[in-house]
C-alpha cells in the first residue's frame, strides 16, 4: 500500500471515530477475519472498520515508541545505559511498525 499524502490522509481520518461495532483488538487478528480479500469499497462497513482498526493500531504503535524513546533518553546514565540500548531497541521496533 503506498504511502498517503497529506491531503489523502486527511481525507483517510476525516471520519475517523463514528460509531461502528467493531471489537477492539489485535490489528492482525481483526483483518483476518475480513472476508472480502484485499480491496474494500469505500462506503461499506467492513471499510469503516478496516479504517478506525488500522488508525487505532497506529495511534498505539506511535504512542509504545514515543514513551519508549522517552523512557530511553531518561536511562542514558552511566549506570543505566544498558537498559537505554534495550529500550531504544524496542522503540524503534514500535516506531518502523
Amino acid at each position: 500500500m503506498p504511502i498517503l499524502d497529506p491531503v489523502e490522509a486527511k481525507y483517510f481520518c476525516s471520519s475517523y471515530g463514528t460509531p461502528v461495532p467493531a471489537p477492539v483488538g489485535s490489528f492482525r487478528a481483526q483483518s483476518s477475519t475480513f472476508t472480502v480479500g484485499r480491496t474494500f469499497v469505500e462506503s461499506t462497513a467492513q471499510f469503516r472498520e478496516f479504517r478506525d482498526s488500522s488508525l487505532r493500531e497506529a495511534e498505539r504503535f506511535y504512542f509504545l515508541a514515543v514513551s519508549n524513546y522517552r523512557r530511553a533518553f531518561e536511562l542514558l546514565t552511566p549506570a543505566s545505559s544498558a537498559w537505554a540500548q534495550v529500550t531504544l531497541y524496542y522503540a524503534s521496533y514500535f516506531a518502523s511498525s
